[in-house]
């Protein structure tokens, strides 16, 4: 999709291939340790700053119910611009701080404990207008 496109390095590709077969699996469960997380830094949707994230899931680990199971960190200052989910819906869930969110113009401000959805067809956004890092989880499941 429009937001999700970022070329990756090679060193990038070999920890996405290695993030994906578990060490030591069991039958039907899946252990990822914090060390094996992949994390990136990216602007989103336009926003200003960067969205610290740390995938939960990889691409291939949905059952082909969604796309992203992210934690994201924003500082202060960055935001994840303004943006319409097409055949999708997206789960903010805020852990930690504070932010103002975007649901379809219409600005409130969310707290650590409150989570927003954004419906198919529907436009949203993320700032972190606040003095501190705020951390979110950010689920994308298919229509």
């Amino acid at each position: 999709t429009p937001l999700t496109t970022i070329a990756i390095s090679q060193e990038y590709a070999q920890k996405l291939d290695e993030a994906r077969t578990p060490s030591n699996p069991q039958e039907g469960t899946m252990i990822r340790r914090k060390e094996d997380h992949i994390r990136f830094d990216k602007q989103i949707a336009g926003g200003p700053g960067l969205a610290h994230a740390t995938q939960l899931l990889n691409e291939g680990e949905f059952y082909d119910k969604g796309r992203l199971f992210n934690i994201v960190r924003l500082g202060p200052g960055d935001a994840v611009g303004r943006h319409q989910h097409v055949g999708d819906m997206e789960v903010y869930h805020i852990l930690k701080g504070q932010c103002r969110y975007d649901d379809n113009g219409t600005e409130v401000m969310l707290h650590a404990g409150d989570t927003a959805v954004c419906p198919d067809g529907e436009w949203h956004a993320v700032y972190n207008d606040g003095p501190d890092d705020m951390e979110m989880v950010c689920l994308i499941l298919f229509k």
